[in-house]
């Protein structure tokens, strides 16, 4: 199967740039992969519950949702990345492992390198799900699809 991850601001309500990576994998819900991976990752977030007017505390479906989201900020907030190192998504740098689309810095935090890891982190964390579903192994590899730009300037304004 083939998959294209959409990065960035896919909805164009803000400064409308995206990135899109294709992806080739033997998974058959590539979304119900990813969700359950979340849920692996036992990552908490709370919302607003506006008919019981309470906070409430959930286990997140959707982990990225909490990373990259500002203007300009890549970082991963430190809960979810100690989450994805204990599950060998992240690499442990204390140990000398370096992934190029993860960084450190020097205040700890981590940050993605671009909307290639962004894409991949997506595509990790499904395929932690993936397994721990199905016990089948997971696989995947980015796969780099012909692009011809045929004009159209004029149709977008």
């Amino acid at each position: 199967m083939q998959t294209t991850l959409t990065v960035g601001d896919w909805s164009d309500d803000g400064h409308g740039k995206t990135s899109s990576h294709t992806f080739e994998h033997n998974c058959p819900d590539l979304e119900a992969a990813y969700v359950a991976g979340s849920l692996c990752l036992n990552y908490s977030e709370q919302y607003y519950e506006y008919y019981s007017q309470k906070t409430v505390t959930r286990s997140s479906l959707d982990v990225l949702a909490h990373v990259a989201v500002a203007y300009e900020d890549s970082s991963i907030p430190n809960e979810i990345a100690e989450r994805l190192i204990q599950h060998g998504i992240l690499p442990d740098e204390t140990d000398g492992t370096y992934d190029p689309f993860y960084e450190r810095d020097d205040d700890d935090t981590y940050r993605v390198g671009d909307t290639e890891g962004f894409a991949n982190l997506y595509m990790l964390i499904a395929r932690l799900g993936y397994q721990a579903t199905t016990g089948v192994t997971f696989n995947y590899r980015p796969v780099k699809l012909n692009e011809i730009n045929v004009g159209g300037y004029g149709l977008f304004w």
